[in-house]
């Protein structure tokens, strides 16, 4: 799966400079210190898992680059990684397969985040458009009637239930939340 890695913002740029500056005082261990640490952890040493946080965070940054989407701030994408490796370190069971893990789970939880914006996006999306709708049908009917037009005219026009039109247009701010009865116009 080729993707084009997204721009980051100046804000974003910024960010990874200070956060990279931050790892370079973090200590750093050798190749077996890390299979040692990675073995001690995997049999319950807290202080091991500790240590080995260290030797993770620039594959949590890489990854946060490699996935990184336009509109979502890579400091987030980093923070959900973070938690990912908290969680893969504080669950190692066994040292074999321990790096392929660990990186599945900072992945894991940057993914999760991002088909968490990805839905709520959509759902914006679609409630944008029921307004544009709604919109249009009460312009319209009121060119074609001539006058403000009724609840009920509009949730006819539009197929959709008068409780339906009255949640639309409290999202628009166009209605208040007290009830408007069926025979009171609407005013967009």
């Amino acid at each position: 799966e080729q993707k084009k890695e997204t721009v980051l913002t100046e804000e974003e740029e910024e960010y990874l400079r200070e956060y990279q500056e931050m790892l370079e005082s973090v200590k750093q261990v050798s190749e077996g210190e890390k299979r040692e640490l990675l073995k001690q952890a995997a049999a319950g040493n807290a202080l091991a898992g500790e240590k080995l946080t260290g030797c993770y965070l620039g594959e949590v940054v890489r990854s946060a680059r490699k996935l990184h989407r336009e509109g979502i701030f890579i400091g987030d994408l980093i923070q959900e990684g973070n938690i990912g490796l908290t969680i893969a370190l504080g669950s190692l069971k066994s040292q074999d397969g321990a790096d392929e893990f660990i990186r599945s789970c900072i992945e894991r939880e940057m993914r999760r985040l991002l088909l968490e914006t990805e839905t709520k996006n959509v759902g914006d999306y679609k409630m944008i458009a029921r307004v544009k709708a709604l919109e249009e049908s009460i312009s319209k009917l009121e060119k074609e009637l001539g006058r403000k037009v009724y609840l009920e005219e509009i949730a006819y026009d539009m197929g959709i239930s008068e409780e339906e039109v009255r949640s639309i247009l409290k999202l628009t701010g166009e209605m208040p939340d007290e009830e408007i009865s069926e025979n009171e116009n609407i005013d967009m």
